[in-house]
């Protein structure tokens, strides 16, 4: 007959370290850590377990939010010993307050003023013998008839033109009156073209241009006064008006080209009245001599080519 095993009994060695009372006391008030895992580590019921964790964890909280609000309020009881290091420490607190507060309003004030004002003082200050020549531009394709308003408010007063055509076909800008009559024809070409061309300088009063033409085209409108000057020697390409302010002499003027040359000659004679001399008209290249009165005049070449003017006072 089979007998039961035997139980052998409790030897005092056997219990844990953990199990007596007072080291769970003992743990809980001076090393939570130990003491929470003294807690979960012995016999009991679970929720007493949990209550107590989370009386320790309320207590942690506190204590901690406690220990917060006293370092926040340090400074205002600094010893006299400490008054220095509180003094610095008040100073380094209130120092970025007072970068931080300027920043954005130096920044918002100075860019709108620097914007805002610069165009017009530039205007203000540039000298009105260096600022750019008033300018009008005309732009258009195909056939159109435009007005031709002037930088200058009278009428009659002389402009040029300058005009720029990259299409095909026939290309021909002339001038209207008020009455739409002709009153000069400033381009007429095949193909493209690009100079600049006299528009009233013989007592006419153009109103409107016709333009003729295949595709997109662009006109510049200046006054007369502000063609490019010249007082001795000057060349170019094409059509072109310039301003001869230099002593009468004698003009040796040549041309590279193989359509009709033309230089004209606008100056004021004694009354103030208009003075017009044809100096060329040839047909192809030329080399050769015109006499040239004294300045102010407009010169005016009519070219396919290059050609040049150099004046040797008489």
């Amino acid at each position: 007959m089979n007998e039961p095993p035997a139980v052998m009994p409790n030897r005092p060695g056997s219990a844990k370290w953990y199990d007596p009372t007072w080291v769970l006391v003992v743990s809980l008030l001076f090393c939570f850590p130990v003491g929470l895992f003294v807690v979960w580590r012995r016999p009991g019921s679970r929720n007493v377990k949990i209550a107590i964790t989370v009386a320790v964890a309320v207590v942690l909280v506190g204590a901690a939010a406690a220990s917060g609000s006293t370092k926040s309020n340090a400074p205002a009881v600094a010893s006299a010993p400490d008054a220095a290091t509180a003094k610095s420490t008040i100073a380094s607190t209130v120092r970025p307050k007072r970068v931080a507060a300027p920043a954005p309003t130096t920044s918002a004030t100075v860019a709108p003023t620097t914007t805002a004002t610069a165009p017009p003082t530039t205007r203000a200050t540039t000298p009105p013998t260096t600022s750019p020549p008033a300018v009008i531009t005309i732009d258009g394709t195909g056939d159109r008839v435009v007005d031709l308003k002037k930088p200058k408010s009278d009428p009659s007063s002389p402009v040029t033109l300058h005009v720029h055509y990259g299409g095909g076909s026939n290309f021909a800008v002339k001038g209207l009156d008020s009455g739409l009559q002709d009153t000069d024809l400033f381009v007429n070409t095949i193909g493209a073209f690009d100079g600049t061309v006299a528009v009233d300088f013989s007592n006419t009063q153009t109103a409107k241009l016709q333009v003729t033409a295949s595709g997109p085209w662009h006109i510049d409108v200046k006054n007369a006064e502000d063609a490019r000057t010249f007082t001795g020697a000057t060349t170019g390409l094409g059509d072109d008006v310039l301003l001869y302010s230099g002593s009468g002499g004698v003009a040796a003027i040549t041309n590279q080209g193989t359509e009709n040359f033309v230089v004209e000659y606008y100056s004021r004679v004694a009354g103030g009245s208009e003075n017009h001399d044809l100096l060329v008209n040839e047909i192809g290249s030329y080399n050769g001599q015109q006499p040239m009165a004294a300045g102010p005049g407009f010169v005016v070449v009519t070219s396919d080519g290059r050609w040049s003017v150099n004046v040797a006072p008489s």
